[in-house]
């Protein structure tokens, strides 16, 4: 029997969410709470893989005149929010800043889901490994009370909002890059704790909890992009949407590099999320061009140029690196895509490649067809001449070997781009 599926989740006030802690030996509790959003100096300064610009320097614990003069320009911190964030000099106070709208999130949302003894964190924010650990522990805490069975405690981040870095207090307390990014000041992590556990026994008990405060909508707002519109769009002159003005070679083998260039629209005007922008397309012998691969394949690469601003043209360059594992036969490049009329709208249009072959061939003659191939004293009819002089040379010594046609397409009207494709046991291919 399966086990019940049990999520509880909630919104919080960042800034409002407080805990008593304990300090020390004694019985000396603390009452603590978030922060405004505020980003610190070493945020600025990135991280040892992708540093930031200027003087900024990890571990930086204090504050620069010259800098705290252009934050202010943005958005000033009052002393509260100084004294909230303690070892964290603030770069950018986020909290005070709301045009166009707020900078940072005030309101997050935490959830967890209960699968039999199986607990996912939702978490709204990147949880450092050590923050990863106390917070699994913290949930442990709760399940072991309520079961002896063993749980499994998983923390999915970057769920539901993103609120940046949590650390623990003690990582807060250097101030490398993720210290900096803790928004809401160094008893992040604690606030955290006592929401999930609270969070893990109301689905143990199965109880409802508050909702909480609702995060602003933020599809009302007039959001600002430094991206600019795609106005229109028109084709080279005397050319189409998915014209191919540069066709693939006949033949390929596997690893080889085979592309397309085509006339095409702004890839903005539609983001194919349903589908794709480049098919790679095999066909059958049903006469049948089925897809093969397409732009999340990583053989695959997908390359926008804009040719001219003025006159709104674009071209787009398809690879693919043919695999070692695919079947030899005909192949061709697909490109879909969405123009924008200069008078108005959208419309989709598209446009295929010449076919070409995909080929197995020994590893010696791809060696011979490679060294001829990066010859630059040789035109295209002298490697053609020269390559049936070897490919009849290795078919006399392949010691009685027969040659065997494995596929013909004929050169038809109707598919004017259609190749021809024989293959021999010794690998030779004619043309």
């Amino acid at each position: 029997m399966g086990h019940p599926v049990l999520i509880t989740s909630d919104n919080n006030d960042a800034v409002t969410l407080s805990v008593t802690i304990a300090r020390g030996l004694i019985d000396d509790k603390t009452h603590v709470h978030g922060c405004e959003p505020a980003m610190g100096y070493s945020f600025a300064a990135g991280t040892i893989d992708g540093p930031g610009s200027f003087s900024f320097e990890q571990g930086t614990t204090s504050a620069n005149p010259m800098w705290n003069t252009v934050r202010n320009l943005l958005a000033t911190p009052t002393t509260e929010d100084v004294t909230c964030h303690g070892a964290k000099p603030i770069l950018l106070a986020t909290g005070r800043m709301y045009l166009p709208y707020e900078w940072q999130p005030k309101i997050v949302a935490t959830q967890v889901a209960l699968i039999g003894n199986v607990v996912i964190a939702g978490v709204p924010a990147e949880f450092t490994t050590m923050s990863g650990r106390r917070l699994r522990e913290a949930i442990k805490t709760v399940m072991n009370d309520a079961s002896d069975d063993e749980t499994s405690v998983i923390v999915a981040g970057l769920c539901n909002t993103y609120s940046d870095y949590v650390t623990t207090p003690e990582e807060y307390q250097i101030q490398r890059y993720e210290g900096a990014s803790t928004i809401y000041g160094p008893h992040t992590l604690t606030l955290y704790l006592k929401e999930y556990q609270e969070l893990v026994t109301a689905t143990i008990l199965r109880k409802n909890v508050d909702p909480g405060p609702t995060p602003p909508d933020l599809r009302k707002k007039n959001l600002l992009t430094f991206v600019t519109p795609v106005l229109f769009d028109t084709p080279k002159w005397g050319r189409n949407f998915g014209d191919c003005i540069k066709q693939p070679q006949k033949f390929a083998t596997p690893g080889d590099i085979v592309s397309a260039v085509f006339i095409s629209g702004h890839p903005r005007n539609n983001l194919m999320t349903e589908s794709s922008y480049l098919t790679i397309e095999r066909l059958t012998d049903d006469e049948i061009w089925v897809p093969v691969a397409n732009d999340a394949s990583w053989e695959t690469k997908f390359e926008w140029q804009r040719m001219s601003m003025v006159l709104g043209s674009s071209q787009v360059i398809i690879t693919w690196q043919v695999p070692e594992n695919i079947k030899p036969g005909e192949y061709r490049i697909r490109h879909n895509g969405y123009y924008r009329y200069i008078l108005g709208g959208i419309f989709p249009y598209y446009g295929v490649s010449n076919h070409f072959q995909k080929e197995k061939v020994s590893y010696f003659f791809k060696w011979i067809l490679e060294e001829r191939r990066k010859s630059p004293l040789r035109n295209l009819e002298e490697r053609k001449n020269e390559s049936r002089n070897d490919i009849n040379t290795e078919s006399k010594v392949a010691t009685g070997t027969a040659s065997k046609q494995v596929q013909t397409t004929k050169q038809n009207p109707s598919r004017p781009f259609s190749v021809q494709f024989y293959e021999n046991q010794s690998g030779a291919l004619i043309d």
